[in-house]
């Protein structure tokens, strides 16, 4: 995927919410939760847009989560049979599953990128059959 600021597939991939957890209190964020909190507890778990959860992450304030489209049923069923798993739809249907499993590889830390990465890798023996249809 293009990381290019103007890329339209990299704008959608970058506005995927994804699950954090605060580590620390911070003090008047409350509003991007939506609710009637001033304040973010330490331990809050919060879905926030890619494009946020790496300056909270560097800065250690939260850690992130796998998102679903990358968990463990998905997982188990690229390795059963990657070609039977229709990625469109894993990611709200906008067809950038790849490519935000690249960025969020990228975000988190081991053994969960590693974790990803290996995820990733399975795709490409779905690659390689539909080009020998071609």
């Amino acid at each position: 995927m293009d990381t290019d600021y103007y890329s339209i597939d990299s704008i959608l991939a970058e506005n995927h919410k994804i699950q954090c957890t605060f580590k620390i209190d911070v003090p008047g964020l409350g509003y991007i939760d939506g609710g009637n909190e001033k304040d973010i507890k330490a331990g809050t778990k919060m879905l926030l847009p890619y494009w946020l959860a790496p300056t909270l992450s560097l800065q250690d304030w939260v850690d992130v989560e796998i998102p679903q489209p990358f968990g463990a049923k998905v997982k188990r069923a690229l390795a059963a049979d990657a070609r039977s798993v229709k990625l469109s739809n894993l990611v709200g249907g906008t067809g950038t599953w790849y490519g935000f499993g690249k960025m969020m590889a990228d975000l988190l830390q081991d053994p969960q990128s590693s974790e990803l990465s290996a995820t990733l890798l399975n795709v490409s023996g779905r690659l390689k059959s539909f080009l020998g249809l071609a």
